[in-house]
């Protein structure tokens, strides 16, 4: 079945208008010439004319056809095709920067699946499709950027695959590849382990100057069993041999490290507002976590709390508007935390960051929230129990988080918690990912790694469907047009030019 995934751009087409008015444009008026006589001349010029109009015809025809391919390539088309055991053989899946580690270990069986008819899917959103003999060749060139979230995708392949086709996935053990809650599939799943690199990991995870005009280092010792982080201070000028400082670049790095897991060193002041507007106790528990954030952390902050808006400073790194009402174009700040407005629902759940439940751990209880509508573009950062969003963040320009609670006790047990500050740090100074990402060595046990079995009713049945892109038959095809528009309006110039 055909299917266009953004069908608006559809109205693109109308643009066939243009090539059709300049058709009807260019038509004049033929001249009236004296001759003696036409006999000898009448036959060959109504040939002429006929066939200069037949030509025209289908160069007009061709630049609209120019012109609707280009408006089905903005609509990206694509075939969906029913996907069964009896058309496929079975998939195998693999992540990109893993295929050549994942063919040296498992060469025979990989070589056996391909031989077989197995169709190969990088494991990533989409689950892209690729000759894995291409695939294989591609791998210099792709780079580790974000971690996958291995239970997340097996739910969305659970969505798209029969439950009787063979599948066979190929990944890591790596504990940071899973997140959030264990997803239940139906699927025919054989999940081979790739061996990990069990090396401990010694990196700097970041680095500022604090208060005291000294050097705040976190170094991280990650291992197979877990993470710890060894809190460090020194002076600037008296730093030990195993910490390298570039003054030139700011840079700060292990000695025994290399230049990926180098940071820079922050030393500027952030400045931070709090709006209270008719919030004004929920600006005071905000005050109060940046109070221990400056006083155990030693980080350089400068925050200032106000009740009306001429107060607010013009230069902000951070503003907290703590009320529901829309935030006057004139203030902004590099990041901005802002509460949502809409109808307030009471719930009994608990607080989930970064996919990690805090109901037996922490104990965040939630008793009121403010209902979301449907935000595509915003990303979770922490959501309750039931995957709702509570904050969100949406990066545009200026960085803004959307909260759907309340920082108050009859809101939520946010405030109250031991960790609140902790919480609040790392939305203010966020680690940098791209340097715990491949340095992070934890790992977990298989067992626990894979997915639960998802129990169907006998009479559910699903139809799966394969999706197929058209992009570059479209390509393809608008380029021919292209081709052959540009060989008779060449030829209908030669024309018009020699007779």
């Amino acid at each position: 079945m055909f299917t266009l995934l953004q069908p608006y751009w559809l109205l693109a087409g109308t643009a066939i208008i243009l090539p059709i008015i300049i058709h009807l444009w260019n038509i004049k008026q033929g001249k009236i010439m004296q001759v003696g006589s036409i006999l000898l001349m009448l036959q060959s010029d109504r040939q002429q004319a006929k066939s200069i109009r037949l030509k025209d015809l289908l160069l007009l025809l061709i630049r609209c056809l120019l012109i609707i391919l280009l408006a089905l390539l903005l609509a990206k088309p694509q075939y969906t095709k029913p996907l069964s055991v009896q058309s496929e053989k079975g998939w195998m899946l693999i992540e990109k920067p893993d295929v050549k580690f994942a063919y040296d270990e498992y060469k025979s069986l990989i070589d056996s699946l391909n031989n077989a008819g197995f169709q190969f899917h990088y494991f990533e959103k989409g689950f892209k499709q690729k000759a894995f003999t291409t695939a294989l060749q591609q791998v210099d060139s792709i780079e580790r950027n974000t971690p996958t979230n291995y239970w997340q995708l097996l739910a969305q392949l659970n969505q798209e695959l029969p439950p009787e086709l063979p599948v066979y996935l190929f990944t890591t053990n790596n504990l940071i590849h899973f997140k959030g809650r264990r997803s239940a599939v139906n699927l025919n799943l054989h999940w081979q382990k790739l061996k990990t690199d069990n090396a401990p990991s010694k990196y700097v995870v970041d680095a500022y100057e604090n208060a005291a005009r000294k050097f705040a280092v976190k170094v991280a010792n990650s291992t197979a069993i877990g993470t710890s982080i060894d809190n460090q201070q020194w002076d600037p000028n008296a730093l030990p041999s195993t910490l390298i400082y570039n003054k030139d670049s700011n840079y700060l790095s292990l000695a025994a490290g290399n230049l990926q897991t180098r940071v820079e060193v922050d030393t500027s002041t952030l400045n931070v507002c709090i709006y209270a507007g008719k919030f004004a106790s929920d600006a005071a528990y905000i005050k109060a976590a940046l109070d221990a954030i400056k006083t155990f952390g030693d980080y350089k902050i400068s925050y200032k709390l106000v009740k009306n808006l001429n107060e607010i400073p013009n230069e902000l790194d951070w503003l907290f508007w703590l009320s529901d009402e829309a935030i006057p174009q004139t203030k902004s700040a590099q990041t901005i935390l802002r509460y949502a407005r809409g109808k307030e629902v009471t719930t009994a759940s608990w607080l989930v960051i970064n996919d990690h439940s805090t109901k037996q751990d922490e104990g965040i209880h939630l008793t009121k929230i403010i209902q979301a509508g449907n935000q595509p573009l915003q990303q979770k950062i922490w959501t309750d129990g039931y995957g709702n969003p509570l904050l969100t963040l949406n990066a545009n320009k200026e960085s803004i988080y959307t909260f759907y609670s309340r920082f108050n006790p009859e809101w939520n047990g946010l405030v109250w918690n031991r960790y609140f500050p902790e919480m609040l740090l790392s939305l203010l100074y966020p680690y940098n990912t791209n340097i715990i990402y491949p340095n992070d060595k934890r790992v977990v046990e298989t067992s626990q790694s894979q997915p639960g079995n998802m129990v169907v009713g006998n009479g559910h049945k699903q139809k799966f469907m394969q999706v197929v892109p058209l992009d570059k038959t479209f390509w393809l095809l608008a380029f021919f047009v292209f081709c052959l528009e540009r060989l008779l309006s060449f030829k209908r110039k030669k024309e018009a030019l020699y007779g």
